[in-house]
């Protein structure tokens, strides 16, 4: 799971504290983190549920990725901060990526690609349907 230490490679110490400290101590609560991070990890998580079979702990680099712009954002979006620009920009990559990889356009290396589940909608799909299992 995200945490403390990938963050505060993204932020600087005090931009950190500002966003995720509650008790007024001067530093970062790790509630707040812990709290944001899972957040951010099941929206990833749900986003290619469809998709992707993924491992039970940590995300494939390149969702947790997703899950850290996310996880910034959200810290952003808790303190009614502006995201600053380069974020906003980053987001906007990270949303269009993680859309691509849950519509199967892209691959995910440490992710296993779920089969595609037919409709009853599809006349053909449901001939075939009928064809083997009877008029069930």
């Amino acid at each position: 799971m995200l945490g403390l230490t990938e963050l505060q490679k993204e932020l600087a110490p005090g931009v950190l504290a500002g966003l995720a400290d509650d008790n007024g101590d001067g530093a970062a609560d790790a509630e707040v983190i812990a709290a944001i991070a899972a957040a951010a990890e099941r929206d990833v998580r749900l986003r290619v549920a469809g998709t992707l079979s993924l491992p039970a702990g940590e995300l494939p680099p390149a969702l947790r990725d997703i899950a850290l712009t996310f996880a910034v954002e959200r810290l952003y979006e808790r303190r009614h901060e502006v995201l600053p620009g380069d974020w906003t920009a980053r987001a906007q990559r990270a949303r269009l990526l993680l859309a691509e990889i849950a519509d199967g356009l892209r691959p995910v290396e440490g992710a296993t690609r779920r089969p595609a589940v037919s409709s009853n909608a599809d006349p053909q799909a449901r001939l075939a349907r009928t064809d083997v299992l009877g008029n069930l």
